[in-house]
């Protein structure tokens, strides 16, 4: 990749931001940032798996995103917890049309890229 590419600032940008933050609250929320201008998204948000292994949303760019992330967790079959499972990167072009996860919540919010 050509160092003078938008990805490779972006991604020079995150080390900085994530080198400098102090603790985990700052460094999901350097990474849902460094999401939006990465992967061209409009949403995005962080969802670790605490000691009790439930999933929870850390960071977010919009509110609205924990009720769809708690609304995944709850359905039991959605691309967060594909995710979650196989521990890869899944795109989801339109997840109102997407029929992978029969109990998945059917919001059209655009693309969803999740890892």
């Amino acid at each position: 990749m050509p160092q003078n590419h938008p990805s490779a600032e972006a991604f020079g940008k995150l080390a900085t931001e994530m080198q400098n933050a102090d603790g985990v609250e700052l460094t999901v929320e350097a990474v849902v940032d460094y999401a939006l201008q990465a992967v061209w998204c409009t949403y995005a948000s962080v969802v670790l798996i605490g000691p009790n292994r439930r999933p929870k949303t850390m960071a977010m760019t919009d509110p609205r995103l924990i009720k769809l992330d708690e609304a995944q967790i709850l359905a039991g079959d959605a691309p967060l917890l594909t995710v979650i499972r196989d521990q890869e990167t899944l795109l989801v072009a339109d997840i109102a049309t997407d029929r992978r996860w029969s109990g998945a919540p059917r919001t059209r919010s655009g693309a969803t890229c999740a890892r």
